[in-house]
C-alpha cells in the first residue's frame, strides 16, 4: 500500500493527466446526457431503460430513438476518458490498468462483493418501514429472470464506469494524496458527474430543497466511493468494482420500490457513511503502522 505520506500532491504530470481525464470523463457524459434529458423534459417524452426491454424501445421515432441511445452512451464517459488518457498522455500506466482486468480468485472478496448491498439494502429497508413508511411492498421485487437481466444491463452500463473511476483515476490520485484525501476528491468528482441527471430527476422538485438534494446525493456517493475505492485497494481487481458497483445500483433500485419512504435515500447515505468510516479508521491505522 502507498504510504498516505508520501507526497503531499500530484505533480505537474500528472496534474495534466487528472484534469485532462475528468474533462473528458464530463464532456462526453455531458455532451450526450443534457441534450438527451432537456429534449425528454421539454416534450415529455419518456427515456426508456434497456431493462425495460424491447418492448419500451419498439415505435418509437427516429429523433426519440437517437435521443434514447444517446443517453444511453452517455454512461460510458468515465471508461472513454480512461482509454484516452492512457493511449495519449500516460501509457507507462496501460500495463497496471490491463492487469486490473484479471478476475479476482477471491471468494471471500466475491462474497462480500454480494453480502454488502444485500446487507445495506436490509438495513435500509428496515429503517424506511420503522420510521414512518408504509408495509414493504414485497411485489415490487422482480422475478428472477428479470434480476437477472437489470444485473447484466447494470454490469454493461453503469458497472463500466469503474474501469476509469477506480481503475485509472484512483491509482493516479491515492499515492500523492492519501486514502482520505484522495476518496473526497474522486468521490466529490464522481458526484458531480451525476449532476445533470440528477437535476432532470429532481426538475419538479421545489427550488429550495435542490441544494439539500445534491449535497445528500453528494455525500451518499462520497461513502459509496469509499467502498469502493478500498475493495479496489485491496485487491486490485476491476471485475470486483464492476460487479459491486452493479450489483449496488440493483439493489437500491429493489429497496427504493419495496419501500417508497422519502426517508430511504437518506438511511442509505447514512448506512454507507457507517461503513465508510470504519473503512477510514482501518485505512489510517494501517498507514500509521507502515
Amino acid at each position: 500500500m502507498a504510504d498516505d505520506r508520501q507526497k503531499p500532491r500530484l505533480d505537474a504530470a500528472d496534474r495534466k493527466r487528472w484534469f485532462g481525464y475528468v474533462a473528458i470523463a464530463y464532456g462526453w457524459t455531458w455532451a450526450l446526457w443534457i441534450p438527451a434529458l432537456v429534449y425528454s423534459a421539454r416534450t415529455g417524452f419518456t427515456l426508456p431503460t434497456l431493462e425495460a426491454g424491447l418492448d419500451a424501445w419498439s415505435g418509437l421515432s427516429g429523433a426519440e430513438l437517437a435521443v434514447a441511445v444517446t443517453f444511453q452512451l452517455a454512461v460510458y464517459g468515465p471508461l472513454v476518458g480512461a482509454l484516452v488518457v492512457l493511449a495519449t498522455m500516460d501509457r507507462q500506466r496501460i500495463v497496471a490498468w490491463r492487469s486490473a482486468w484479471a478476475p479476482s480468485k477471491s471468494l471471500r472478496w466475491w462474497g462480500f462483493v454480494f453480502a454488502w448491498p444485500l446487507a445495506l439494502g436490509a438495513f435500509v429497508l428496515a429503517a424506511g418501514t420503522l420510521l414512518g413508511g408504509s408495509a414493504p411492498k414485497w411485489g415490487a421485487i422482480p422475478a428472477l429472470p428479470v434480476l437477472a437481466g437489470m444485473v447484466v444491463v447494470q454490469l454493461l452500463t453503469s458497472g463500466l464506469e469503474e474501469p476509469g473511476w477506480r481503475g485509472y483515476a484512483w491509482p493516479l490520485l491515492r499515492p500523492a494524496h492519501g486514502f482520505e484525501n484522495a476518496g473526497w476528491l474522486l468521490g466529490l468528482v464522481w458526484a458531480g458527474w451525476h449532476l445533470p441527471f440528477v437535476l432532470y430527476l429532481n426538475r419538479t422538485a421545489p427550488v429550495w430543497s435542490i441544494p439539500l438534494t445534491l449535497a445528500g446525493f453528494a455525500m451518499s456517493i462520497v461513502a459509496m466511493g469509499y467502498v469502493q475505492a478500498w475493495v479496489f485497494e485491496r485487491t486490485g481487481s476491476l471485475p470486483l468494482n464492476i460487479s459491486l458497483h452493479a450489483w449496488a445500483n440493483v439493489i437500491n433500485t429493489m429497496v427504493a420500490a419495496v419501500q417508497p419512504n422519502p426517508i430511504v435515500p437518506l438511511a442509505t447515505a447514512g448506512f454507507a457513511w457507517l461503513f465508510a468510516a470504519w473503512i477510514l479508521r482501518r485505512e489510517k491505522n494501517v498507514a500509521e503502522t507502515a
